[in-house]
């Protein structure tokens, strides 16, 4: 699953990132992907730490560059990437 957010206040997008493996585990998701928290392209992920909560299971999750979030939202919205079920 990827989080793939537009930042406009850093406060707000923390908490989304903080929590995207429990989120992302909590709807069947194997693995999750986050867009690089920042606001200018530094071709360079940045992150938060992961909180799990209690009772979900414990998935990976990696951020990923600005520009490759950007790239595999355009790529899925043009049918070039399947979701698994």
């Amino acid at each position: 699953m990827l989080f793939n957010f537009n930042v406009t206040y850093y406060s707000l997008v923390t908490g989304i990132v903080r929590n995207a493996a429990s989120n992302a585990s909590s709807y069947g998701a194997v693995a999750a992907l986050t867009k690089s928290i920042t606001r200018v392209s530094i071709n360079s992920p940045h992150a938060k730490v992961q909180h799990y909560e209690e009772g979900v299971k414990k998935i990976p999750v990696a951020s990923v560059t600005i520009e490759d979030a950007e790239l595999i939202g355009r790529l899925y919205r043009k049918g070039r990437l399947r979701l698994r079920k």
